[in-house]
């Protein structure tokens, strides 16, 4: 941490005698993920953050796990693409393609490493509470990946190499006629893979290949508006590696084979009528993936195939109507159809509900109030009314905005039909539909040792709920920096966890999930964004603390949460169009995982604090740009805990605008 606060301090005590355009972050960006409705992220009440195209370039943010990590969002690398926002974690974030919410969440979380970001105009993070506005997953808030929609004609490669036989090619373009316009990409990514555990047999992350192809197509006539946006991402990665499948939890050498395919359709037709507009939004977000093992059990050659589809599937009117330019009204309705289909849940599973909301939205000059609500109606679960209300207030450069607000979250299909693992093979894990007839039967035949949980408290899951608090103050230095404090609490009721159960006489260790039945989550979040000349500065710092309660009032301990949280970025652009970027998130020790299920925190399950940082120079010549980089650069890795944090890597890039 000492070597990165040298360099930005080296950078700031620097002359500054360069071409801003590259670097400005202008602050009235406009966002709609927070209202539904473009509002200026200035008059914006709801706490949100914007990574613009600039930015992502600037920083050589590939996919959105790059955008995560480089964000300090991303807390804990992982196969499954876990991260927290704000100590909830990604179960609690819904993340959307342009207000179109991704299937393909597995283990609870969705693989943002598959999501390419060469065609992304931004990138909207609204944090808090969200289920006012989005509904079921948006707790914590929602990450929206707004992509281009055309404009002047275009043509852009994009190429990379480095570690591991790391490559992308890449093509972006567009054209515009007359009212029509189009925008296409496609990118290609290889990967021999990494190993952080030279000890174990095979790689931890496998080689693989990405493909994303996406197309939007736009006619307007000023009154109406077609738009039709189809996205497609998929994955391979093939190779050796290990598995616990045995009754003493040992490594088994295994031949691995993974394929995913995303399909995220995107039919839009709005028209304005005057002071009123009109939208019917039809989308579809399918995915599904097949994961098969082969190994020798026992002297015999086992395979293990794995397939699994999921589908979303939703239609929706937005309504909007502009009483004058200081009252704005939001009503949208619509329904969506979730389905999962795998063998791991017992066939297909359908989870469908029905939704309506409203809001409003009021400029009063120096304060501004969004008020509103949504209903919405499961066919499992009943219905829940989620309100929320959030106001800001300007004096001169300071301004003052609040926010409260209710959320909620319905079990989920693997938390409710899972089967993992089995009696033989070192672990079991069993949604809470399934676990008490399995439970009864092995206990029928006396091979249970124990167990940690009463039946009733994991044989059933309740939706959860929350009730988020933020307050916060900022000043502006210039129309091109900031300053700003946030104070935010969340707390919720029936927080869903993963426990350990109990053990199988063998030592097959069992798992379900129950309702934790408080979780609170505070802190304070202090941000800053300095722009001179060719110089920028963004910073932040988080504080958080956890607690959660067990039913009987005992604490459960929740983990992957560091109480400190820092991320500091600086670019400098010359006059002579150099580039050097510097960017860096550091954490402070924290507790994983009760690995043991000793229900305590043990010192050998906490991840020391460590920095990530990465660096990255460019030069332009004309229509030509070079650059070279790398990431991790201090090398940090933990082979324990974050197996999927990769070492130190270089690279080089060229991208050529024709």
């Amino acid at each position: 941490m000492r070597k990165l606060l040298v360099i930005l301090s080296v950078l700031l005590s620097t002359q500054i005698n360069a071409q801003t355009t590259d670097t400005t972050i202008v602050l009235d960006d406009v966002v709609i993920s927070a209202t539904r409705s473009e509002i200026s992220l200035e008059d914006s009440p709801v706490p949100t953050e914007v990574i613009g195209k600039k930015e992502i370039e600037k920083l050589n943010l590939i996919t959105m796990e790059d955008l995560l990590q480089a964000k300090g969002i991303q807390v804990a690398p992982m196969k499954s693409g876990g991260f927290q926002l704000r100590g909830l974690s990604s179960e609690y974030v819904l993340v959307m393609i342009d207000g179109v919410p991704i299937a393909g969440r597995e283990s609870g979380a969705l693989d943002l490493s598959n999501i390419n970001l060469s065609n992304v105009e931004r990138v909207e993070i609204v944090k808090g509470s969200m289920s006012s506005l989005w509904g079921n997953h948006a707790i914590g808030g929602v990450v929206n990946i707004i992509t281009q929609k055309g404009g002047e004609p275009s043509l852009q490669l994009n190429t990379q190499y480095g570690t591991n036989n790391t490559s992308l090619v890449g093509l972006n373009g567009g054209f515009t006629k007359g009212k029509f316009s189009n925008l296409s990409k496609v990118s290609f990514q290889n990967s021999d893979g990494f190993d952080a555990d030279p000890n174990t047999y095979g790689q931890t992350v496998l080689p693989n290949s990405l493909v994303n192809i996406s197309n939007t197509s736009r006619y307007s006539d000023g009154v109406n508006t077609f738009s039709l946006g189809a996205t497609y991402f998929k994955k391979d990665s093939k190779g050796e590696t290990v598995t616990e499948t045995n009754t003493a939890g040992q490594l088994i050498e295994t031949t691995e084979e993974n394929t995913s395919d995303n399909l995220i359709l995107d039919l839009n037709y709005k028209r304005v009528f005057g002071k009123y507009v009109s939208e019917i939004k039809l989308s579809n977000s399918s995915f599904s993936n097949s994961n098969k093992a082969s190994f020798e059990f026992f002297g015999q050659d086992v395979e293990r195939l794995d397939e699994s589809t999921q589908n979303i599937f939703q239609p929706e009117m937005i309504n909007s109507y502009n009483w004058n330019e200081k009252n704005q009204t939001t009503l949208g309705f619509g329904m969506r159809d979730y389905t999962y289909d795998t063998e791991r849940y017992g066939g297909e599973r359908e989870l469908g509900s029905s939704f309506g909301y409203l809001q409003h939205y009021l400029n009063l000059g120096k304060l501004n109030i969004v008020a509103g609500g949504r209903f919405d109606k499961y066919n499992e679960f009943g219905s829940n009314f989620s309100p929320k209300v959030s106001a800001k207030y300007d004096i001169g450069k300071f301004s003052f905005n609040a926010s409260v607000g209710s959320g909620f979250r319905v079990p989920d299909f693997r938390t409710m039909y899972l089967t993992l693992g089995g009696y033989t093979q070192g672990f079991y894990v069993l949604g809470s539909e399934l676990i008490e007839d399995e439970i009864n039967f092995y206990q029928a035949n006396n091979q249970i040792a124990f167990l940690t949980y009463d039946i009733s408290d994991i044989n059933s899951l309740s939706s959860e709920t929350s009730v988020s608090y933020d307050f916060g103050v900022s000043y502006k230095l210039n129309q091109r920096s900031k300053i700003g404090l946030n104070i935010f609490q969340t707390n919720t009721t029936d927080l869903i966890e993963s426990v350990f159960v109990g053990s199988f006489i063998n030592q097959t260790a069992l798992f379900g999930y129950t309702n934790i039945n408080d979780a609170t989550f505070t802190g304070v979040e202090f941000e800053a964004l300095y722009q001179k000349g060719g110089l920028r500065i963004d910073s932040s710092y988080q504080y958080l603390e956890t607690e959660a309660l067990k039913a009987d009032g005992t604490e459960f301990f929740l983990g992957e949460r560091p109480k400190h949280l820092t991320n500091l970025s600086a670019s400098y652009t010359t006059s002579k169009k150099y580039s050097f970027v510097l960017n860096g998130t550091h954490k402070s020790e924290y507790f994983f995982r009760d690995i043991d299920g000793g229900g305590t925190q043990d010192e050998n399950e906490f991840i020391p604090q460590h920095t990530l940082l990465n660096g990255i120079v460019t030069k332009q010549f004309g229509k030509y740009t070079i650059g070279v980089g790398s990431n991790n650069l201090l090398n940090f890795t933990n082979s324990e805990f974050l197996k999927f944090q990769n070492g130190r890597t270089v690279f080089g890039k060229l991208t050529y605008k024709f």
